[in-house]
């Protein structure tokens, strides 16, 4: 099987557990779709995902950074009055300076 195969392969065995997975909670467990089901945990997966910069090993600070916000969000909001919605705009922010960087250090590397 060549890379592309596997890669393909595991992306659908991934997207297929998934799935079974909600399945199996929405009618084993519940037996009806709740508002508010997902927690948007994909979502949040795809941004350390990017954040980590593709290294296995940068997945755990990662993680932890954007576990640390969310935590801490809604302690915020209450003490200090910001609202839990900034805990959004920095975690866009850091996605952001992270890949600006992989991208300069991509030009660099090709000049």
């Amino acid at each position: 099987m060549s890379f592309a195969g596997g890669v393909i392969a595991v992306m659908l065995l991934g997207g297929g557990l998934a799935g079974l997975a909600g399945g199996i909670e929405v009618l084993g467990v519940h037996y009806r779709l709740i508002e508010g089901f997902s927690q948007g945990f994909g979502f949040t997966a795809v941004a350390v995902a990017l954040l980590a910069a593709t290294s296995p090993l940068a997945v755990i600070p990662a993680a932890l950074f954007f576990g640390f916000l969310q935590a801490g969000s809604l302690a915020m909001q209450r003490e200090v009055g910001v609202p839990s919605s900034l805990v959004y705009v920095i975690q866009g922010l850091s996605i952001v300076f992270v890949l600006c960087a992989i991208g300069l250090d991509n030009r660099r590397q090709r000049v």
